[in-house]
């Protein structure tokens, strides 16, 4: 899975962490290429919650920043993602077969999904949040987002 520039959403932090999320994502289909669940596809499955945690997080708070409306639908969508990785936590843990290419398409599809739906709507209206604010995207790059 490799990152295109068509998953920006104009959002210098964010558009970062959907970079790392697919760097993550390949680490862990090498990982699980070589045959079977080792100490390394623990790591990158851990890693890959982990991150996802942080950046869902990140995402809520920017949207928190500028007013988005659609902000509780967004969050059903990103429980949607922390339920998917779960269930594949637990299904990996039980010990049953999950083939490598089932579980890279499941994350794979729902990352690129999102990003091209639901992050696409947030870089709409964070266009438009700029426009009304007078602030060009080249500003937008600067932003950082806080977590309080």
């Amino acid at each position: 899975m490799i990152w295109d520039v068509s998953y920006k959403i104009g959002v210098k932090q964010i558009d970062k962490q959907h970079q790392e999320f697919f760097n993550i994502l390949l680490k862990l289909e090498n990982s699980l290429k070589r045959g079977t669940v080792t100490e390394h596809t623990g790591i990158a499955i851990k890693n890959l919650v982990d991150y996802t945690k942080t950046h869902l997080k990140d995402e809520e708070t920017f949207m928190k920043l500028i007013n988005y409306p659609d902000i509780e639908n967004h969050k059903i969508a990103h429980q949607g993602l922390i339920n998917k990785v779960k269930e594949i936590l637990n299904v990996l843990k039980t010990g049953e077969k999950f083939t490598t290419s089932n579980l890279i398409q499941i994350l794979q599809d729902w990352i690129i999904k999102h990003i091209l739906t639901e992050d696409i709507k947030l870089h709409k209206f964070y266009s438009d949040y700029l426009d009304q604010n007078n602030k060009t995207e080249s500003n937008d790059e600067e932003i950082e987002i806080v977590i309080l």
